[in-house]
């Protein structure tokens, strides 16, 4: 398993803990991923959105 996102801040403003990431953007295998980002805008709620392109 491949985590995508490593250390990358998944939180938004709003998330106030010291632990900014969270690691459960996992896939077998990463030839199969056309893209991967951390959407910051619009906010919505206290974790950020990912996008994931198969």
């Amino acid at each position: 398993m491949v985590d995508l996102v490593g250390d990358a801040d998944t939180r938004a403003s709003s998330y106030t803990k010291p632990v900014r990431n969270a690691r459960y953007a996992l896939v077998s295998s990463t030839a199969v991923v056309h893209k991967f980002g951390i959407v910051v805008e619009p906010e919505v709620s206290d974790h950020r959105a990912l996008l994931l392109d198969l």
